[in-house]
């Protein structure tokens, strides 16, 4: 097995990174979710992120290629990113906290397995089996035999696919456009999302 580069464990480290900042604003919106409609939830959230996003694309001078060219793509990520945040939010608001958590875990295992056919990703009996044990841990950690049901699951299982959907986009648009910073739609102020700095090319 070949070593992981430096670039691979940067990778790594901005996940976790992300992970963190993203299990930090789970527990905010469902502090919040008793107080305040979910739209109003998506668009705070949305409006604090944009001034830290013009920051990052600042300090890296890429603010004058914030026009993007792919305008299909770009609305396309806009309904994908307006369907994920809404309906994880809208269920925060409904689920318990752990519940939700777990059933978010089928987003990567998705993810795996859509980047196969859609990316051209080898995926491998190594791979496969990893998916196949994470969607058990997932069945224990749900309980699906106690769980009441809710229709925040739909909202969960819509928010879910949307978010597979995100994630590949992402990846095909960045290495079409050979920069990182490319799949950060203009159009997602459509969803109450906010932009991030891109190629030219994007």
């Amino acid at each position: 097995m070949k070593a992981l580069s430096s670039p691979t464990l940067r990778g790594m480290a901005w996940m976790l990174l992300a992970s963190l900042a993203g299990t930090l604003i789970d527990t905010g919106v469902k502090a919040l979710s008793s107080h305040y409609d979910t739209p109003q939830i998506v668009l705070g959230r949305l409006l604090f992120g944009l001034p830290f996003v013009l920051l990052i694309a600042g300090l890296r001078g890429d603010l004058k290629n914030l026009k993007p060219k792919r305008w299909r793509g770009h609305g396309l990520r806009a309904v994908l990113s307006c369907g994920a945040t809404f309906g994880f939010f809208f269920a925060l608001g409904e689920l318990p906290l752990t519940l939700l958590v777990a059933l978010s875990f089928t987003a990567p295992l998705l993810i795996a397995v859509l980047a196969w056919p859609l990316l051209g990703e080898p995926l491998g009996w190594r791979r496969g089996l990893a998916i196949f044990l994470g969607l058990g841990g997932v069945w224990v950690m749900i309980n699906p035999g106690n769980a009441p049901w809710n229709p925040a699951y739909l909202a969960v299982a819509g928010s879910v696919l949307c978010w597979a959907g995100l994630s590949l986009s992402a990846r095909r648009m960045a290495s079409r456009a050979g920069c990182p910073w490319s799949p950060g739609p203009w159009p997602s102020f459509w969803a109450w999302g906010p932009p991030a700095p891109r190629c030219t090319s994007a």
